[in-house]
């Protein structure tokens, strides 16, 4: 698994189906937005104190999640394939 790392966003680049992915969030951040597949408006999910939020991960291998913080010209964003898991 590969890291993505960025100013107030830090997470893997892939995720087991079915499975969970822990993103660790900037000290300024209050909240995350999470999509998946170009779906409508993101879900808002609270940073709670630890900075470290536990994203669940849908069983569908292919798609991506995309999570989002900030606004405005502060957004960025990391990418996250859900991949099948080993047998």
């Amino acid at each position: 698994m590969i890291a993505q790392n960025g100013e107030g966003l830090k997470g893997p680049t892939t995720a087991p189906a079915g499975g969970t992915v822990e993103i660790s969030v900037g000290p300024n951040e209050m909240s995350v937005g999470v999509s998946m597949g170009g779906s409508g408006s993101p879900t808002s999910l609270p940073v709670p104190p630890n900075k470290k939020v536990t994203i669940p991960v849908p069983s569908l291998p292919g798609e991506v999640i995309a999570v989002t913080v900030g606004t405005g010209f502060r957004v960025r964003t990391i990418l996250i394939t859900i991949v099948a898991p080993s047998p």
